[in-house]
Order: structure tokens, then C-alpha cells, then sequence
């Protein structure tokens, strides 16, 4: 029991590999359900395989009134193991035409 004016101090460390890889597989597990349940116009995702929870494979629809309407771009996201702590990398697989008159893939990283 705690006397007057003593405070409990709880230490949380981060640098635990397992427990944020624990908490990110926890969060990305809530966040791909919820993205299931609740689907975003124009966007679907799922893991590129089941055992791995920080490799996903996205889809992108092109908006409309831009270059790429009615296109469907394929990409990856790949989660780090401290997420959210660190953006997740995005690598765009289908090859996506730019108005400078080349093809690319594009790799973003999200912040």
C-alpha cells in the first residue's frame, strides 16, 4: 500500500525486440481486420502470406479525372517490426506511366 506522497513509477522499455514486434503484429492484426470490415473506396489489402503479418499486398484504383482512372496498381507495404514507431515502406508493383514520358516503380515511404 502507498503512503502519502509516494508515487509508483512504471518503466516501459521499447528496446524489447519481442514485445514491439508482439505490439506490431497486435496492431496490424486490429488495422487489417478493420480494413476488411470498414473497406476504403479505392484501396484493398491482405497478406502476401498468411504467416507473416508486416508483409501486406495492396491494391490501388486510379482515381477518377486523372491520368491513372480505371487503373489498378498492385503494391506492397512491408511493415517494420517496431511499427508504428517507424513509417512502413510502400514498393508499387505494377509499372506506372509518368507524364515525363517514362515507366517506373515507385517506392514510397510513408511518414
Amino acid at each position: 500500500m502507498l503512503e502519502a506522497g509516494q508515487v509508483v513509477v512504471y518503466i516501459v522499455s521499447s528496446t524489447n525486440p519481442h514485445k514491439m514486434t508482439d505490439q506490431s503484429s497486435l496492431l496490424l492484426r486490429k488495422q487489417l481486420a478493420e480494413l476488411n470490415k470498414n473497406p476504403v473506396e479505392g484501396f484493398s489489402a491482405g497478406l502476401i502470406d498468411d504467416d507473416d503479418i508486416h508483409q501486406w499486398e495492396v491494391v490501388v484504383i486510379g482515381p477518377q479525372d486523372t491520368l491513372f482512372e480505371g487503373g489498378f496498381f498492385k503494391a506492397y507495404l512491408t511493415f517494420p517490426h517496431d511499427y508504428p514507431h517507424r513509417p512502413p515502406k510502400m514498393k508499387f508493383i505494377t509499372e506506372i506511366w509518368h507524364p515525363n514520358g517514362n515507366w517506373f516503380h515507385v517506392v514510397f515511404l510513408l511518414t
